[in-house]
């Protein structure tokens, strides 16, 4: 995360980063020779470097060619969620991130 505040003529930047160990799981199922299923989910952050964060995803997917090359159109979900809390760069004050980002997905591939 990094901030850049501009004002009277001044300006400073702040940032704060950190590193999460995480652990999951990914699947991936043929329905049909043409149609599969993806998803995959983690969790991390167990309080090393944030509180939580989770990422899951899912989607559903049809293979095809393209110009003649094998192509995979995705359609599907997504949520990513961070909890993290750490002093600020004066340590009088905290700096929080506590956000949640979710929505749909489409996506293309193309094998060459």
């Amino acid at each position: 995360m990094k901030a850049d505040v501009s004002a009277f003529g001044t300006s400073t930047t702040k940032s704060a980063d950190w590193t999460d160990p995480f652990i999951g799981l990914r699947m991936n199922a043929d329905i049909t020779d043409r149609w599969n299923l993806f998803a995959e989910a983690d969790i991390g952050g167990f309080d090393v470097g944030s509180k939580v964060s989770v990422n899951a995803q899912a989607y559903l997917g049809y293979r095809m060619e393209m110009f003649g090359k094998p192509t995979i159109l995705r359609a599907g979900y997504r949520l990513l969620y961070q909890d993290y809390e750490n002093d600020d760069f004066t340590g009088a004050n905290k700096f929080r991130w506590d956000v949640s980002q979710h929505g749909p997905v489409v996506g293309f591939s193309m094998r060459f």
